[in-house]
Parts: C-alpha cells; sequence; structure tokens
C-alpha cells in the first residue's frame, strides 16, 4: 500500500519503498499532470546521496518521459535545489528520506511554483498508484529517454545558488568575513554550499563531505547529539560559527562561536528580528504550532503578525504563499518568501549569516538582547519516542478526554488539539502532544525559561503519556 505521511512518501527500502512502487508513483504523477490539462508536462528529478537514489530516480524518468519532458539532475542535490526550479516547471521530484535513517527512502514533490504537495494532490496519487496493475505501466529504458531527448541532463546549480545570494548583502558579507565550519553530514548540499561560500570568499572548512549512505550509522540530521564533535571543533579552532545541514539539505542548524546548538526556534527569532527590527523591513511571519512564542512577541512589536499553521512544511508554504508574510519556519527549516516556498537550509544559513556579520555581535550576544528586550527566556526541547498502535490508542483517548498532564502550578490557559495538544498555560510557556505523520512515534514538545524546568515538564509529560524511550 502506498501511503503519503507529512512531507511525501517514504519507505524502507526493500520493504515497501521498491522499483514497483515507485514506478507507480510516476505513473500516478503523470495521471495527475494530464488531469489537471498537462498532455505534455515539464518536469525536474534530483535525488540525493542515500542507497540507490539515483537508480530509484532513473526508473521514475522511464515512466514520466514516456509523455512529458524531464530535465535530470545527474549529480546528487540538495531538495530546495529542486523546489527552486518547481518555480519555473510544472512538478518537481526528489528522492529523498531527509532525516530518516539510511535504510529510508523516498519521493517528495513539489507542485509548480516551488510549493509542497498538498493533501488533495497526495490523496490523488495514492488512489491512482494503488489502483494501477504493474504490468500495465508502459516504461522505457532510462538510456533509451536520455537518447530520444525526452530526458535532459543538467549538472546547473550555479542560479540556485545565486537565488541564494541576491537575499543577502554580499559585498558587506567579504567585506567582513568569518571563519566558518560546515558539517553537510555526508549529504547532498555540499557542491551547493561550496559554491555559494567560494563566491563570498571565505575561509571553511566542511566535515563530513565524504559519501557515506550509511550517514555513519546514524540519523543524517543536524540534531544536538550529532553534533558534538562538531560543538568542540568549533570552540579549539575558534572559528567564528558553523552551519549543519541534514542529508538532503533543507534542515538546517546553527553552531555558535561559544559551542552552543541552537535549532530554528532560536534561528528564526534572530533572523525575523534583524529583518524587521533592524532593516526595518515589514511583514509577517508565519510558523508551526511547535515553535517559539518568541516569533509572536517581536511580531508583535513591529506592528506585524504571526500565522499558526500544522506541522509540515506544504502547510507552512502554503500560508507563506497567500500573506504578506516574510519568511515561513519550522523547528528545523526556514522559508525566505523571495526565494522558495520550501525549507532551505543553505538560504537559512546565509539569512543568519547576514544578520550575526551586520549587527556585529555573536549569536549568542544577539539571543541575550532579545531576551531581555521582551522579557522572555526560552529553552525548548523536542523528543520522539516509538509507540505501539494500542500505545497511540491509549493516549490518544486520554488527551480527547481532556486529560491533561499537571505541571507544577502552572495554570492551562487554553488547549489547541487541531493537530495533536498544545497545552498553553498563562505564562506565555506551553508543553505539546503530537503524532508523527511518517513514522509511529509520538513527539513531546515542550518551551520553558530554562532547561532545568524543561527537561522537568518533558519528564512530567513522558509519565502521563506513559513513554520512555527516546529514539
Amino acid at each position: 500500500m502506498i501511503k503519503f505521511g507529512t512531507s511525501g512518501f517514504r519507505g524502507i527500502l526493500g520493504d515497501n519503498f521498491t522499483k514497483e512502487n515507485v514506478q507507480k508513483i510516476a505513473y500516478a504523477i503523470s495521471q495527475t499532470l494530464l488531469e489537471s490539462g498537462k498532455k505534455t508536462a515539464n518536469i525536474c528529478i534530483g535525488f540525493d546521496n542515500r542507497f540507490m537514489s539515483k537508480l530509484y530516480a532513473e526508473w521514475i524518468c522511464e515512466v514520466l518521459a514516456e509523455i512529458h519532458n524531464v530535465k535530470f539532475f545527474e549529480n546528487s542535490v540538495p531538495t530546495p535545489l529542486i523546489a527552486w526550479n518547481a518555480k519555473n516547471c510544472d512538478l518537481g521530484i526528489m528522492l529523498t528520506a531527509s532525516h530518516n535513517p539510511y535504510y529510508y527512502n523516498g519521493v517528495k514533490i513539489f507542485k509548480s511554483g516551488g510549493l509542497e504537495c498538498d493533501d488533495e494532490l497526495a490523496k490523488r496519487i495514492e488512489e491512482i498508484a494503488n489502483n494501477i496493475e504493474y504490468s500495465k505501466i508502459k516504461i522505457t529504458s532510462f538510456k533509451n529517454v536520455v537518447e530520444s531527448g525526452k530526458v535532459v541532463l543538467t549538472k546547473e546549480i550555479d542560479n540556485y545558488c545565486e537565488s541564494i545570494l541576491k537575499n543577502v548583502d554580499i559585498e558587506f558579507l567579504k567585506n567582513h568575513k568569518q571563519k566558518v565550519l560546515v558539517n553537510v553530514m555526508h549529504g547532498s548540499g555540499l557542491e551547493c554550499i561550496k559554491n555559494i561560500l567560494d563566491k563570498l570568499e571565505y575561509n571553511y572548512e566542511i566535515m563530513n563531505a565524504n559519501l557515506d549512505p550509511y550517514f555513519e550509522n546514524k540519523l543524517p540530521a543536524p540534531y544536538v547529539q550529532n553534533l558534538i564533535s562538531m560543538s568542540e571543533k568549533i570552540v579549539n579552532e575558534k572559528f567564528d560559527l558553523g552551519f549543519a545541514f541534514d542529508g538532503d539539505a533543507d534542515r538546517f542548524t546553527f553552531v555558535g562561536s561559544s559551542g552552543e546548538i541552537f535549532d530554528c526556534n532560536y534561528v528564526s527569532a534572530v533572523v525575523y528580528y534583524y529583518l524587521t527590527e533592524i532593516k526595518g523591513l515589514k511583514g509577517d511571519v508565519v510558523k508551526n504550532k511547535a515553535l517559539t512564542n518568541l516569533l509572536k512577541l517581536i511580531a508583535e512589536e513591529s506592528g506585524n503578525s504571526v500565522y499558526e499553521v500544522k506541522n509540515g512544511f506544504k502547510h507552512v508554504g502554503k500560508k507563506l504563499s497567500t500573506t504578506n508574510s516574510l519568511f515561513g519556519t519550522e523547528t528545523n527549516g526556514i522559508a525566505f518568501k523571495n526565494h522558495v516556498m520550501s525549507k532551505d537550509g543553505l538560504m537559512a544559513s546565509m539569512l543568519v549569516l547576514d544578520a550575526v556579520t551586520h549587527i556585529g555581535k555573536s549569536f549568542e550576544e544577539i539571543l541575550s538582547d532579545i531576551y531581555s528586550k521582551f522579557n522572555y527566556k526560552s529553552v525548548i526541547r523536542e523528543f520522539a519516542y516509538p509507540v505501539s498502535e494500542q500505545q497511540r490508542s491509549d493516549i490518544i483517548n486520554k488527551l480527547s478526554n481532556k486529560k491533561y498532564p499537571k505541571f507544577k502550578d502552572f495554570e492551562i490557559d487554553f488547549v489547541d488539539d487541531e493537530e495533536g495538544y498544545k497545552i498553553v498555560y498563562k505564562n506565555g510557556y506551553w508543553g505539546m502532544v503530537r503524532f508523527s505523520g511518517n513514522e509511529p512515534v509520538v513527539r513531546i514538545f515542550s518551551e520553558m525559561k530554562d532547561l532545568d524546568e524543561c527537561n522537568e515538564m518533558i519528564a512530567c509529560y513522558e509519565d502521563f503519556l506513559g513513554v520512555k524511550e527516546r529514539q
């Protein structure tokens, strides 16, 4: 059974992620384009560094190129590059499982304009793919579709990189160089970040640049536990700052000169503060429900609004495209409206570099200034816990009956149950329980004033839900 999750179709190699299923998805995509009136659509396709990603991408071409024209990136590329190219195509397709374990792969789809595949399109693709007999799909070898001209091979990344640099002050950055450490986590963002930093004439070093489809047997995600050696290297070798990307470079984490690690809860706050308070730009911001309350405080100060949406960048991007917002953000990603409507780790890295360099303070100092100005300190933690179907059912039953965990003497202001359960307290802090759309896990989020209180709340929620084993 082919089932799309929060961000496309993902599965375990050799289990549900197979040549047959991928080519069924390709057939379904082709049919949806025909249904929309595109008799011959223009499609761009890319792949990351995972096992067989290139081969799966070729297998998709073998179906799509029967009818449509395909631009095929023959070297691995970051997911946001495909989203950016989809702005001028009818569709973009990326072979990636993003930050999932090495034995996963996936198909991610971008609509024309660079927006992620919405629920309506995903449902239609599922319906067609699950009802087509594989033997009835017409397939032509990749070699033949290339020779026929239906598939055009390309290695072009420069235009995408230039689009990122148009959103920062290139000459200022060149004249105020920072020593940068980049961790690409064996992923497909390598060539693009090199292209960008070379254009800035920066002194930089790249970690984990070698191809390793096992990702050192770790999740290829820029989580704190995966960045300890990077943090130590920044301190010991006196780097000014560091960038870390996930396996397909749409997710981003920042590491300061002190070695402290910051996800996009903090990055988005610093960037939005810079754009509105320092540069004086007007514009709202879009965030998911599990992101820091700091953005709301900064927006209100400058007379702007915050739009809260459900988890998944398809929701963030859609709201970003229909509002006067400067950018949209989730915990590990930012989408800048002048660039592309989907999260882009490379774009995020340049936004925070621009902010830190222009303000002339370290990231940590800027964040401290924001805390003081808005009288709101923030520590956010998120953990995932594997759950069985029975555990999932028990948790939902408990919360749906309005039984919520009691934490200290905090008084509940309201509970947002549109997506999971976000319990907001009258002091502005909150906890949240949400099930993943891609994996059999439940996630617990907490925003508190300090780490100790944050950890206390997480423990309280763990006990209440009956989960202990963190992923």
